[in-house]
């Protein structure tokens, strides 16, 4: 679950992300590529602050780390209730 932005931490939270060119990264799914920079080549994170993971663990990883600062929430709260 997340928080809405005003219960949020007022300190900024820094995320780093390590991305890797090549082969392997070319084997995964076209949604869990990205090209930073404009850059040309496929790439894909392969680390969060400094930790391995896989793609589904970086969306998960990100996933937490928006929830607990508020990410999102204002969004969500201006297209609720959904419409019919």
């Amino acid at each position: 679950m997340g928080k809405w932005p005003q219960a949020a931490p007022d300190k900024e939270e820094i995320v780093t992300m390590e991305f890797k060119e090549g082969e392997q990264a070319r084997a995964v799914a076209p949604s869990m590529l990205c090209v930073p920079n404009g850059q040309r080549g496929l790439r894909r994170c392969v680390a969060m602050n400094g930790k391995a993971m896989t793609p589904l663990e970086v969306i998960q990883e990100a996933n937490k780390i928006g929830g607990r600062n508020g990410l999102g929430a204002r969004w969500l709260a201006a297209r609720w209730p959904p419409a019919a």
